[in-house]
């Protein structure tokens, strides 16, 4: 029964993160609000700052937006907090890292690097300049906003609920990692 539950909020964060990308664009807003919404924590300033991200940092096709946006999620379940600066754990810096990690990993074994471009180029065929508006327009006439960059929005917010929520229950089960 746990399991079911856990797999229908992963799920519903996929079709959070599809869904939002749809209608309003950002990748990384849009995975972070899926991750946050499907997790019921919301945190406006968070979501603020992930703006940035978009379109593989400022849509110059660098690091994929939306995997930084669920590194994001993961810092903000298990990463350094500011009163904990000089006393968290290693343990518990490297099980952060870890989390990071295995995301990044889920991401390369299905897009092949992590930059924007190229996963355009896997999705779509081809690369975009997102600051040439012809190009963006080609860019959404293409799919990136119906079926394209949504699917990777969504698959970001469903492997990213999955790593906090194994983690979460290794630490209430009191299991090794």
């Amino acid at each position: 029964m746990i399991e079911k539950g856990r797999t229908e909020t992963a799920q519903n964060a996929y079709q959070l993160g599809y869904e939002y990308e749809g209608k309003y664009g950002a990748c990384s807003q849009c995975t972070l609000l899926a991750i946050m919404d499907a997790l019921d924590k919301r945190d406006s300033k968070t979501f603020q700052a992930s703006f940035g991200f978009a379109g593989g940092i400022a849509n110059l096709s660098k690091t994929c937006g939306s995997l930084s946006a669920g590194i994001m999620a993961i810092s903000m379940e298990n990463g350094r907090e500011l009163d904990n600066l000089t006393t968290q754990s290693e343990d518990d810096r490297r099980k952060c890292m870890q989390m990071v990690r295995d995301l990044h990993s889920r991401f390369i074994q299905e897009y092949g690097d992590i930059q924007c471009s190229s996963v355009h180029q896997k999705i779509f065929g081809r690369t975009f300049d997102q600051w040439d508006e012809n190009e963006f327009q080609e860019f959404l006439r293409l799919g990136g906003h119906i079926d394209k960059c949504t699917s990777v929005v969504g698959n970001v917010a469903r492997w990213t609920v999955e790593i906090i929520q194994d983690n979460s229950q290794d630490e209430q089960s009191g299991q090794p990692e």
